[in-house]
């Protein structure tokens, strides 16, 4: 074995020292997550830079396993390989000297089993489970173990973006109060504001303190966000209370964005109605968002895989609602028995909060998948009760498809697939039949995940031909403010008919630019794939 001296060398150190600036809440409920996945009594997620930190841990065995002849730790051994350990007897009469075993000091550790730990491209540290009692782990622990320490890297990761977004906006408003708020006083009687020297230029106004007339500081609102502020001027003179957040455009053409606070009061010697606040400029901390939610956003999303006989292909857009992310997201893969799992689906939120379990949910509905190997409709009730039982807290619209090979040429053409796929509240699937013919497949409205997760859960299934192209979307494709779905699902299908023939990149651009507006107020994620 190789020496790994105090820690994991140079490798995952930075890595390392960033995850440990995760909140203290979270990590132990990471570890029960393995544990329970894997049947296991206990379970560990530590990292290991220049000193080995426990992170999570859950059940029985010790917070730390020293490797057998003296070495070092066992998550300080997987770090330097970047591989699993698999030790399904650590009984130490039978470890042999130099072997990749580990000592429990009280000999309570009968088996375990330990992956790398992965963040920002490096191994970081490792997730391990234990059992009192030798077990033969197979592989599907294994790559189970692999899909679960993904999840949890990816929630811990994106705590720690949360914390260092937190930090970003903290530093963002030492600065604004340095440079200071513009105040503003509106006479809603004769129409006229007086406002300071930071307002003033703030919108692109002369430094002079003469008042001007209201009108002339909209004209200097973004037109596309004129309603919003008169909806808002609108809504404080009723309830006293004046908040809206949009852009102005400065004479220059610089586009900035600001956020008004204020209030409607009558206090004014001659009786006269003001409203009075303050506003600021949001932009630099608007573009710190951006940042932020690029990264762990684009983290989540999967790279599709390259599968025989099939074409894929996919997308994904935020909405234009400021800097904000959502829990939409597709994913593909590949499955033992030759088969495809395909998904869509969206967590409710749109926050980093909601991406994270966007991560987290993703990545046990493919562990539950490869490892089960059962319809549709099975492994979504076992992932309805994963999230019950790990109190999760989250409601999730989700669409899990299997492509099944077709064999023999008396059940079809060469190349065929049988689709079997399974809804828990998500719009269903559209199908091009290879001559262009558009449909929407008929889909039992079962209830989304995290509802009821003893309710009941159906597949349906079809034939594909060879050519067939199949479309999965989130709402955000066919939704728009005070239209019936209905209207956008017959635009999907229109357009989808007609851009039958092009190549499927082609196709998924077409149906984007047809039916999703500037400024939509949903995301977006659309995942496509063409039989052979």
């Amino acid at each position: 074995m190789p020496d790994v001296g105090g820690a994991a060398g140079g490798a995952g150190l930075s890595a390392a020292r960033w995850l440990l600036q995760v909140p203290h809440e979270g990590p132990d409920r990471l570890a029960r997550l393995a544990a329970t996945a894997l049947g296991a009594e206990g379970g560990r997620v530590t990292v290991v830079g220049d000193r080995e930190v426990l992170l999570g841990s859950h059940g029985a065995g010790p917070g730390s396993l020293p490797c057998s002849g003296g070495q070092r730790s066992l998550c300080a051994l997987v770090v330097a390989r970047g591989e699993p350990v698999v030790v399904p007897d650590a009984r130490p009469d039978r470890l042999e000297a130099g072997a990749d075993g580990a000592d429990g000091a009280d000999g309570a550790v009968g088996a375990y089993l330990a992956v790398p730990l992965e963040a920002r491209g490096e191994v970081a540290g490792c997730v391990w489970v234990c059992s009192a009692r030798p077990r033969a782990w197979s592989a599907h622990d294994v790559e189970l173990l692999r899909e679960l320490s993904a999840s949890i890297s990816a929630e811990l990761q994106a705590q720690v973006l949360a914390v260092e977004l937190a930090d970003a906006g903290e530093r963002i408003r030492v600065a604004f109060d340095a440079a200071g708020f513009g105040s503003f006083e509106w006479d809603l009687a004769t129409d006229e504001v007086r406002s300071d020297v930071q307002h003033r230029l703030m919108f692109g106004l002369p430094p002079a303190p003469a008042p001007v007339r209201f009108e002339h500081l909209y004209e200097r609102v973004h037109p596309q966000d004129r309603a919003v502020v008169g909806r808002a001027v609108s809504s404080a003179v009723r309830s006293g209370l004046y908040a809206v957040d949009h852009r102005i455009v400065r004479p220059d053409g610089t586009v900035r964005w600001v956020a008004a606070r204020g209030r409607v009061g009558g206090d004014d010697p001659r009786g006269r109605q003001r409203l009075v606040g303050a506003v600021h400029d949001t932009t630099d901390a608007r573009d710190v968002n951006a940042l932020v939610a690029r990264e762990l956003q684009s983290s989540m999303l999967t790279e599709l895989p390259d599968l025989a006989g099939l074409q894929l292909a996919a997308t994904y857009l935020p909405a234009a609602r400021g800097h904000q992310i959502g829990g939409d997201w597709y994913d593909a893969f590949g499955l033992p028995d030759g088969s495809c799992a395909l998904v869509i689906g969206d967590v409710s939120g749109h926050d980093t909060r909601a991406a994270a379990t966007m991560g987290a949910v993703r990545n046990l509905l493919r562990g539950l998948a490869f490892d089960h190997r059962e319809p549709p409709s099975v492994v979504l009730r076992r992932l309805d009760e994963a999230v019950e039982g790990l109190g999760m807290d989250t409601l999730v619209t989700l669409l899990m498809a299997r492509l099944d090979p077709v064999s023999g040429t008396s059940q079809g053409p060469d190349g065929a697939r049988v689709l079997r796929w399974s809804s828990a509240g998500h719009p269903p699937p559209v199908l091009v039949h290879p001559d262009g013919r558009a449909q929407v497949l008929a889909t039992a409205a079962d209830l989304l995940v995290g509802v009821d997760a003893r309710s009941q859960r159906t597949d349906q299934q079809c034939a594909l031909a060879p050519g067939a192209t199949l479309l999965l979307y989130s709402d955000g494709l066919v939704e728009r403010r005070g239209e019936d779905i209905a209207d956008g699902t017959a635009r999907l299908l229109a357009l989808a008919q007609g851009l039958a023939p092009a190549p499927l990149e082609r196709l998924l651009a077409g149906v984007v630019e047809g039916l999703v507006a500037p400024g939509a107020e949903d995301d977006t994620a659309l995942l496509a794939v063409r039989l052979s």
